[in-house]
């Protein structure tokens, strides 16, 4: 498949929007804490079913010529079927705000791409360290990133208290550059 990794700038801006689109729901990962170390356990559902997240609107200016965040896109055929958002967080740490693939090009090695290209501005900003958050339940997201490299460092059961996602928990991720 030919695709290539461009970065946002007024030029491929035009590529947007890039509309979430649905996953599988296979199953859970389940973080187990020693006290010193995180491991985890796999649930698989009896039944798989597919979410859809809400698109979020990305602002091109919020991304475009910033010091603190940038935006890749996969594109092919002048279509963007992939992008990944990252940013500094709060901390001075490489933060993954999203990181979403076409579901007809996931498992071809976009992902992996767009998170090399993140990771790469986390390293031209000599950021130490990289952080993202995803869900529970979106086991096959967990599987990439430990998979790239990340490891598991905590979760959250109550950020989605109150939402329409109350049955999920946040799974932080981190990892060394």
């Amino acid at each position: 498949m030919d695709y290539e990794i461009v970065k946002l700038n007024e030029a491929t801006a035009r590529f947007l929007p890039h509309p979430h689109q649905p996953f599988d729901i296979i199953g859970r990962l389940i973080p187990i804490y020693n006290g010193e170390k995180w491991s985890y356990k796999e649930i698989l559902c009896n039944e798989n079913r597919q979410k859809t997240y809400k698109d979020e609107i990305i602002d091109p200016k919020d991304y475009i010529d910033s010091k603190k965040k940038a935006a890749f896109l996969a594109v092919r055929n002048h279509l963007c079927i992939g992008a990944v958002l990252v940013g500094t967080d709060w901390r001075g740490e490489g933060y993954i705000e999203d990181l979403a693939v076409d579901s007809e090009c996931r498992r071809l090695g976009v992902g992996k791409k767009l998170m090399d290209s993140a990771v790469g501005w986390c390293r031209e900003q000599r950021l130490n360290v990289i952080t993202l958050e995803t869900q529970d339940n979106n086991l096959q997201a967990c599987r990439f990133y430990i998979k790239y490299g990340f490891e598991l460092c905590g979760i959250d059961t109550k950020l989605y208290t109150l939402t329409e996602y109350e049955d999920e928990a946040a799974l932080y991720f981190y990892m060394k550059l």
